[in-house]
């Protein structure tokens, strides 16, 4: 993928709105959907949490450990891949219900770490990441998406705007380290958000693409009805 030169002009539709800070979120498609990244879960099950099996160095700073006053959640920051033999894909519908958490209680927020009860995972489980898609989910909707030219728009990276085919954004991601927090075609007919702060990535476009999108077996998807 090819830096643009002038990103200002390219993003000039975005910033009149918003500072695009995490990621931008504009309106006006006829459907849209959430990707909910993907979590994985050990054959081998253990009662530790994330902060108990990987509590870290401590750190200190005149004499206080700060280590102490933070917990390690267990969430990726960043793109993450199948963590190979020994794990098995996880979904959110299942662990959901197995904690009885009810759909209605979990709608006051978008698709985030607000959405479960842990401060720090069970050690057991990968959990989705945070401000990234993960290789199976970006694998998928790369599929889904590939075509015609695009933009790719990486929030919190001077000149972190991109353009190119859909099909290259992998070769960005070890630059990055981050799926892109926007993707679209230069008709802009549909959008990509990967906001930083959230563990699901929204797309908004035509009936036709978000229903195609639900239906690919590689994909959990959700419909939050609001806006970020």
């Amino acid at each position: 993928m090819i830096p643009v030169a002038d990103p200002a002009t390219a993003l000039a539709w975005l910033t009149a709105e918003d500072d695009g800070w995490t990621g931008f979120d504009p309106t006006g498609w006829p459907a849209t959907i959430w990707i909910l990244h993907a979590m994985w879960e050990s054959d081998r099950p253990t009662t530790r949490t994330h902060h108990e099996a990987h509590p870290g160095p401590h750190t200190m700073v005149r004499g206080v450990d700060l280590d102490e006053r933070s917990t390690n959640t267990g969430i990726p920051l960043g793109f993450v891949t199948d963590p190979g033999p020994g794990w098995h894909r996880l979904s959110w519908r299942d662990l959901t219900g197995r904690l009885e958490l009810s759909p209605e209680s979990m709608m006051d927020a978008p698709p985030c770490h607000r959405w479960f009860p842990y401060r720090s995972w069970p050690a057991s489980i990968q959990p989705p990441p945070e401000g990234s898609l993960d290789e199976v989910s970006l694998t998928a909707l790369i599929r889904l998406l590939d075509g015609p030219p695009c933009y790719v728009y990486f929030a919190q990276f001077a000149q972190g705007l991109y353009r190119g085919r859909v099909r290259h954004i992998p070769t960005l991601l070890d630059q990055m380290s981050f799926s892109p927090n926007n993707i679209w075609p230069f008709d802009r007919n549909w959008f990509v958000l990967t906001d930083y702060d959230l563990m699901a990535t929204k797309v908004s476009g035509s009936r036709e693409l978000i229903e195609a999108i639900a239906a690919d077996p590689d994909l959990e998807t959700v419909h939050w009805p609001f806006s970020v």
